[in-house]
């Protein structure tokens, strides 16, 4: 895998981990699985509250991807300079998905090489 798909993986990680924690979740676990066709990322914890935006930032993530903007998202995934990039995510990842049990959300992204 080149150096830079793991930067990107490394930013995409970083941006879901501070939505969820602005969303105040607690025992928050990552599963990462890369390799030569695609990255892989689940999160899951437990919600101490609804997440409002949860299906309108899922429905951004599986937006069209934007191959030629991504150099320049990559580098604002995770900066701090909005509270909610996950627009940027999207034009990033080919997929997400969320699934909700109670109060253990499970989400997963991937992004095909």
């Amino acid at each position: 895998m080149r150096r830079r798909e793991l930067y990107k993986a490394r930013k995409m990680v970083d941006e879901l981990t501070g939505y969820l924690l602005r969303n105040r979740i607690k025992s928050l676990s990552i599963y990462l699985d890369l390799n030569d066709e695609r990255v892989q990322i689940s999160l899951w914890g437990q919600l101490t509250e609804d997440i409002p935006d949860l299906e309108d930032v899922i429905r951004l993530m599986n937006a069209k991807r934007v191959p030629e903007m991504e150099e320049y998202y990559e580098h604002l995934l995770g900066s701090g300079i909005e509270d909610n990039d996950m627009n940027l995510l999207g034009a990033m990842v080919d997929e997400a998905t969320f699934v909700l049990r109670e109060d253990r959300l499970e989400i997963k992204v991937i992004r095909y090489l």
